[in-house]
């Protein structure tokens, strides 16, 4: 696997900016509905000796473009410490 968030743990629970740590954190037992299915990130993980290009998140992706066939690099998010490797980080935030 790779690092697709970091920075301080209230930041990047309260704040996730890559699409996988928003799909992670909304399928929390603590944010569902009494006696509702928790939600799902869609699609199926990708087998891991067969990555597709680029991200190995962009099928799954909610905010997947065209520069997701290329793997991003941890990028620097705003004036804290929190870094995604995300193209669109600034496309998540509005999902959480």
């Amino acid at each position: 696997g790779s690092v697709i968030e970091s920075g301080p743990t209230d930041a990047v629970i309260h704040h996730p900016t890559h699409p996988y740590s928003i799909g992670l954190l909304k399928c929390a037992p603590e944010q569902g509905e009494p006696r509702q299915p928790l939600p799902a990130i869609p699609g199926t993980v990708p087998d891991l000796t067969r990555l597709p290009r680029g991200c190995a998140f962009r099928d799954r992706c909610f905010a997947a473009g065209p520069l997701c066939e290329t793997i991003p690099t941890m990028s620097p998010l705003g004036a804290g410490d929190q870094r995604s490797a995300c193209w669109y980080p600034h496309l998540e935030s509005s999902h959480v």
